[in-house]
């Protein structure tokens, strides 16, 4: 990897509006195309909005939340096959249904195929941390993704890992499982609070894993505000 265009589309998503969404990523796509991105990433939970809460009680919506996932990257491969199985590595959050409810982030690699067929659907890693205090309650909604290892995604140029939020913010953490197997590259999403000195203390914190693992780190935060989360 001499150098690597990248996107972080730290957006504003709307909890519940799964179609506003990603209308809003497949610009923020088309955008970053247009720049020369050859990784796109998106924060955590980009397509159902963060926190969702007790929406995800509601089957037909966790079902609805798939079907949003499945047109995004049915859009992601159209744009791969225009491009004759080229272009940009996408990475955003939403839900997997699979033993119980994940907080999972979603891996598309362009030209990717599994026995000479493209794959049918994203790839996944999902969150093993899952927070539950102060404003953070995930361990009533998700299971942890703690029954798989840590996966080495590769692409033509590009060896990473990808981490979910709590995943990378405790020193006893993912990445050395990443940096070990040959990664270049940590992507974490990520839906943290603001407070104030937050972003200082993120900053030193990611810069603390990055030189302790000799690997890049890219971060990637959701904006705005949602029931009182900024």
């Amino acid at each position: 990897m001499r150098h690597l265009r990248v996107a972080l589309c730290q957006m504003n998503s709307t909890v519940g509006d799964l179609t506003g969404n990603v209308d809003k990523m497949k610009k923020m796509i088309d955008t970053s195309k247009m720049l020369g991105a050859e990784l796109v990433v998106f924060p955590e939970l980009a397509i159902p909005g963060y926190p969702p809460q007790d929406a995800l009680l509601y089957d037909g919506l966790n079902r609805d939340m798939e079907n949003a996932d499945a047109e995004f990257f049915r859009f992601l491969q159209a744009k791969a096959e225009a491009n004759h199985g080229r272009g940009a590595i996408v990475i955003w959050g939403n839900i997997r249904r699979a033993m119980g409810l994940r907080n999972s982030a979603k891996i598309f690699i362009p030209g990717q195929t599994a026995n000479g067929f493209p794959l049918k659907e994203a790839q996944y890693q999902d969150k093993r941390r899952l927070p539950n205090y102060g404003v953070f309650d995930e361990l009533r909604y998700f299971r942890p993704g703690d029954d798989e290892l840590s996966k080495l995604f590769v692409s033509r140029k590009l060896r990473f890992g990808v981490t979910i939020c709590e995943d990378i913010w405790y020193q006893q953490n993912f990445l050395p499982d990443f940096a070990l197997n040959g990664a270049q590259v940590v992507i974490n999403i990520n839906a943290s609070p603001f407070h104030i000195g937050k972003p200082k203390f993120r900053k030193d914190m990611l810069r603390a894993r990055a030189v302790d693992n000799q690997v890049f780190v890219l971060y990637a935060n959701m904006v705005g505000g949602q029931g009182g989360i900024v």
